[in-house]
Protein backbone atom coordinates (compact mmCIF):
# COMPACT_ATOMS: atom_id res chain seq x y z
CA UNK A 1 0.00 0.00 0.00
CA UNK A 2 1.35 3.40 -0.91
CA UNK A 3 1.52 6.19 1.59
CA UNK A 4 1.91 9.91 1.50
CA UNK A 5 5.62 9.32 1.93
CA UNK A 6 5.82 7.71 -1.49
CA UNK A 7 4.33 10.80 -3.09
CA UNK A 8 6.67 13.13 -1.22
CA UNK A 9 9.71 10.95 -1.94
CA UNK A 10 8.88 10.83 -5.65
CA UNK A 11 8.76 14.63 -5.82
CA UNK A 12 12.05 14.94 -3.92
CA UNK A 13 13.73 12.39 -6.22
CA UNK A 14 12.37 14.14 -9.30
CA UNK A 15 13.64 17.57 -8.21
CA UNK A 16 17.07 16.25 -7.16
CA UNK A 17 17.57 14.16 -10.32
CA UNK A 18 16.39 17.00 -12.58
CA UNK A 19 18.70 19.48 -10.86
CA UNK A 20 21.69 17.15 -11.20
CA UNK A 21 20.79 16.27 -14.80
CA UNK A 22 20.77 19.98 -15.65
CA UNK A 23 24.25 20.37 -14.16
CA UNK A 24 25.67 17.53 -16.27
CA UNK A 25 25.77 20.10 -19.09
CA UNK A 26 28.98 21.39 -17.51
CA UNK A 27 30.68 17.99 -17.92
CA UNK A 28 32.37 16.97 -21.19
CA UNK A 29 29.96 15.04 -23.43
CA UNK A 30 31.79 11.72 -23.21
CA UNK A 31 32.01 11.83 -19.41
CA UNK A 32 28.39 12.99 -18.99
CA UNK A 33 26.83 9.99 -20.74
CA UNK A 34 26.66 7.66 -17.74
CA UNK A 35 25.47 10.26 -15.18
CA UNK A 36 22.80 11.43 -17.63
CA UNK A 37 21.67 7.87 -18.19
CA UNK A 38 21.33 7.19 -14.45
CA UNK A 39 19.71 10.55 -13.69
CA UNK A 40 17.33 10.24 -16.64
CA UNK A 41 16.24 6.85 -15.33
CA UNK A 42 15.74 8.40 -11.87
CA UNK A 43 13.52 11.11 -13.37
CA UNK A 44 11.41 8.53 -15.24
CA UNK A 45 11.08 6.25 -12.22
CA UNK A 46 10.17 9.13 -9.89
CA UNK A 47 7.39 10.18 -12.28
CA UNK A 48 6.13 6.59 -12.40
CA UNK A 49 6.27 6.38 -8.61
CA UNK A 50 4.30 9.62 -8.32
CA UNK A 51 1.67 8.46 -10.81
CA UNK A 52 1.34 5.08 -9.11
CA UNK A 53 0.35 6.76 -5.83
CA UNK A 54 -2.82 8.00 -7.56
CA UNK A 55 -3.84 4.48 -8.54
CA UNK A 56 -4.35 3.54 -4.91
CA UNK A 57 -7.57 4.98 -3.56
CA UNK A 58 -6.53 4.79 0.06
CA UNK A 59 -3.60 6.96 0.97
CA UNK A 60 -3.01 7.17 4.66
CA UNK A 61 -4.29 10.36 6.21
CA UNK A 62 -1.68 10.35 8.94
CA UNK A 63 1.97 11.02 8.28
CA UNK A 64 4.02 8.48 10.16
CA UNK A 65 7.58 9.41 11.12
CA UNK A 66 9.67 9.56 7.96
CA UNK A 67 12.75 8.19 9.74
CA UNK A 68 12.11 5.22 11.99
CA UNK A 69 15.59 5.54 13.50
CA UNK A 70 16.78 9.16 13.05
CA UNK A 71 20.00 8.45 14.95
CA UNK A 72 20.89 5.65 12.55
CA UNK A 73 20.15 7.89 9.57
CA UNK A 74 22.41 10.66 10.92
CA UNK A 75 25.15 8.14 11.64
CA UNK A 76 24.97 6.64 8.12
CA UNK A 77 25.00 10.16 6.60
CA UNK A 78 28.12 10.94 8.65
CA UNK A 79 29.76 7.67 7.60
CA UNK A 80 29.00 8.45 3.93
CA UNK A 81 30.61 11.89 4.22
CA UNK A 82 33.61 10.29 5.91
CA UNK A 83 33.77 7.79 3.03
CA UNK A 84 33.80 10.58 0.44
CA UNK A 85 36.70 12.25 2.24
CA UNK A 86 38.36 8.86 2.74
CA UNK A 87 38.32 8.16 -0.99
CA UNK A 88 40.31 11.33 -1.55
CA UNK A 89 43.02 10.43 0.98
CA UNK A 90 43.03 6.61 1.01
CA UNK A 91 41.93 5.85 -2.53
CA UNK A 92 38.70 4.30 -3.77
CA UNK A 93 39.54 0.66 -3.15
CA UNK A 94 41.00 1.15 0.34
CA UNK A 95 38.13 3.37 1.49
CA UNK A 96 35.55 0.98 0.02
CA UNK A 97 37.24 -1.99 1.67
CA UNK A 98 36.56 -0.28 5.01
CA UNK A 99 33.23 1.41 4.21
CA UNK A 100 31.20 -1.45 2.72
CA UNK A 101 31.69 -3.97 5.57
CA UNK A 102 31.31 -1.24 8.21
CA UNK A 103 27.97 -0.06 6.84
CA UNK A 104 26.71 -3.63 6.43
CA UNK A 105 27.63 -4.32 10.05
CA UNK A 106 26.02 -1.10 11.35
CA UNK A 107 22.84 -1.89 9.43
CA UNK A 108 22.63 -5.23 11.22
CA UNK A 109 24.05 -7.75 8.78
CA UNK A 110 26.27 -10.13 10.73
CA UNK A 111 27.39 -12.87 8.33
CA UNK A 112 31.05 -11.89 7.99
CA UNK A 113 31.74 -14.43 5.24
CA UNK A 114 29.04 -12.93 3.01
CA UNK A 115 30.09 -9.37 3.86
CA UNK A 116 33.70 -10.09 2.91
CA UNK A 117 32.76 -12.07 -0.21
CA UNK A 118 30.44 -9.39 -1.56
CA UNK A 119 32.91 -6.62 -0.76
CA UNK A 120 35.75 -8.40 -2.56
CA UNK A 121 33.54 -9.35 -5.53
CA UNK A 122 32.28 -5.78 -5.84
CA UNK A 123 35.79 -4.29 -5.72
CA UNK A 124 37.07 -6.87 -8.18
CA UNK A 125 34.18 -6.08 -10.55
CA UNK A 126 34.87 -2.32 -10.33
CA UNK A 127 38.59 -2.94 -10.92
CA UNK A 128 37.92 -5.11 -13.97
CA UNK A 129 35.41 -2.69 -15.49
CA UNK A 130 37.14 0.63 -14.87
CA UNK A 131 40.85 -0.23 -14.71
CA UNK A 132 41.01 -3.09 -17.17
CA UNK A 133 38.07 -2.72 -19.58
CA UNK A 134 37.80 1.08 -19.85
CA UNK A 135 41.43 1.88 -18.90
CA UNK A 136 40.13 4.50 -16.46
CA UNK A 137 41.87 3.89 -13.13
CA UNK A 138 40.12 5.28 -10.09
CA UNK A 139 41.80 7.36 -7.41
CA UNK A 140 45.37 6.45 -6.51
CA UNK A 141 45.71 4.36 -3.37
CA UNK A 142 47.56 5.90 -0.41
CA UNK A 143 50.15 3.13 -0.35
CA UNK A 144 51.04 3.38 -4.03
CA UNK A 145 53.93 5.59 -5.18
CA UNK A 146 52.99 8.65 -7.20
Amino acid sequence: MFSNHDRVASVVFFIAASFLFYHTGEIPEEAAFYPRMVLGLMVILSVLMFLKTFLKKELTKIFEPFFIHPGRFIFIAFVMLTYIVGVQYLGYYSASLIFIPAVAWVLGYRDTRVILATTICYLLFIFLVFDQLFSRPLTREFFMPQ
